[in-house]
């Protein structure tokens, strides 16, 4: 797995990230879920609630 690096740029008036820093922020995010979800031995999954619940936020 490949963590990136990324950089936040501090200005005297705000702290923002780009827009190509957010989408590889998401696609992290977004890839980490989905390999979370598809391990049946995940021991973070099985405390959720139901298959409804997890269907709605787009699970197996």
């Amino acid at each position: 797995m490949r963590i990136h690096n990324f950089k936040i740029r501090i200005h005297p008036t705000s702290h923002m990230i780009d827009k190509n820093e957010l989408n590889q922020i998401l696609a992290f995010v977004s890839k980490k879920w989905t390999d979370l979800s598809r391990d049946p031995d995940n021991k973070a999954l099985k405390s959720l609630p139901s298959a409804f619940w997890m269907n709605s936020l787009g699970g197996p």
